[in-house]
């Protein structure tokens, strides 16, 4: 089930995630998506209020992003931390 906003923090790290689909559109607070096999940001919130985090040294899929890529996609208001 597809939440269209989290109030607060949303973590879905340490699973086996390849992309973003059915993440919330709107997270109020921090996003962290670390420690997945991430190779697409398809699906990732449209809104952070927070800041964005997917550390490349944990993305298990080895597909490095760049904060230009993840700016496209979402508008963060706090920082992106690769």
């Amino acid at each position: 089930m597809k939440f269209n906003r989290i109030n607060g923090h949303f973590h879905c790290s340490t699973g086996q995630l390849t992309d973003l689909t059915n993440c919330p559109n709107i997270v109020e607070r921090d996003f962290s998506c670390s420690y997945n096999k991430l190779t697409s940001l398809k699906g990732c919130p449209k809104i952070v209020n927070g800041d964005f985090i997917l550390h490349q040294e944990y993305n298990l899929g080895r597909r490095d992003f760049t904060e230009k890529e993840i700016r496209k996609l979402c508008k963060v208001k706090g920082k992106i931390h690769l």
